[in-house]
């Protein structure tokens, strides 16, 4: 289950709300994802990762990214490249399911507590802004976030859970 944040500017009224995590969606996000990078969608750092690391797997969830260039934010998937630590081989089998909801039984993913423990990042896709094309970074801190509209300092005025 993801947690999330309601935004809100009590300077000019701008509302947002921020998913972060994973939903009982993860494996299908996590296939499509990969999909994406192994087709070029996001270049071709990540075609050539996976020529070179056919056993490679992403991180795969949702974060919060800050345009460097007009400074909207962006609800976007982790996009880490992870190697197997040494030692480690990928079972992409799945014994258990994911939820009762969404078991994906057949599904082929690397799941997050799976990347944590068994992986290391080594490089990261590159994602850029939908409005101005502007590389995405990802926000750290919740806290104390300019508002994009205005510069004034976000306030959470709410926490969620979601899946």
């Amino acid at each position: 289950m993801g947690n999330g944040f309601s935004l809100c500017c009590n300077n000019c009224g701008k509302k947002m709300e921020v998913y972060l995590s994973v939903g009982m969606g993860f494996p299908r996000a996590y296939m499509q994802n990969i999909k994406m990078i192994k087709d070029g969608e996001f270049g071709p750092e990540g075609v050539d990762f996976f020529k070179k690391h056919p056993d490679g797997a992403i991180t795969c969830e949702r974060q919060l990214d800050r345009c460097t260039k007009c400074g909207q934010y962006q609800n976007v998937y982790s996009l880490d490249l992870c190697v197997p630590k040494e030692g480690f081989a990928q079972n992409e089998k799945h014994d258990a399911a994911w939820s009762t909801a969404m078991p994906f039984n057949e599904a082929s993913y690397v799941a997050p507590y799976s990347i944590r423990q068994n992986y290391t990042i080594v490089d990261t896709i590159k994602q850029y802004c939908p409005d101005c094309n502007g590389l995405l970074e990802r926000v750290t801190d919740m806290h104390n976030l300019p508002c994009p509209d205005c510069s004034k300092t976000l306030t959470i005025s709410g926490e969620f859970r979601w899946d």
